[in-house]
């Protein structure tokens, strides 16, 4: 007989991510210690992600969320403990890695359309290519009508669809 899960404080059950207990580490965290000077951001911090699972890092401003992601994506330096996804050392670039930023950074002097194929344009990827891609992925998330347009004429959600995009 397997355990169910603890209510939520309404009362109803928290809900399981089928499978995902038995699935393969994705990500694990080992005793994640992380100092910026005399400041302690992070401290001691173990976590084990199977495939499959969904999770939420939830905490007061300054309590290292954002470092541990700047961590996951190799931004950061590991300090002390041990990180890996998918069996390595997390690096910058890795092409297995996406990291949404709650704030777009979005070029101002470039198109949506400029601003979606920068990330292939800076890997050398050929101009017709590129702005090919990128329309095809302004349109998937419903931009379609919009790559001429410039941040400041989009709204913030549209900039995040198109930060996405790049």
């Amino acid at each position: 007989m397997s355990a169910l899960p603890k209510p939520t404080p309404n009362g109803a059950p928290l809900p399981v991510c089928p499978g995902a207990a038995s699935a393969p580490l994705t990500i694990s965290i080992q005793d994640l210690t992380v100092r910026f000077g005399e400041v302690l951001a992070v401290d001691r911090v173990s976590l084990d992600l199977a495939e499959g699972e969904f999770v939420s890092i939830v905490g007061p401003s300054g309590c290292g969320k954002t470092t541990i992601l700047n961590l996951l994506t190799g931004l950061v330096p590991l300090q002390d403990g041990r990180i890996t996804m998918l069996g390595k050392a997390p690096f910058v670039g890795n092409p297995d890695v996406a990291y949404m930023l709650a704030r777009d950074c979005l070029l101002p002097w470039r198109s949506a359309l400029d601003n979606a194929s920068y990330g292939m344009e800076v890997r050398g990827v050929d101009a017709r290519e590129r702005r090919a891609r990128a329309a095809d992925l302004l349109a998937r998330v419903g931009l379609k009508g919009f790559q001429d347009k410039y941040p400041k004429h989009l709204s913030q959600g549209m900039r995040q669809r198109c930060a996405l995009s790049s």
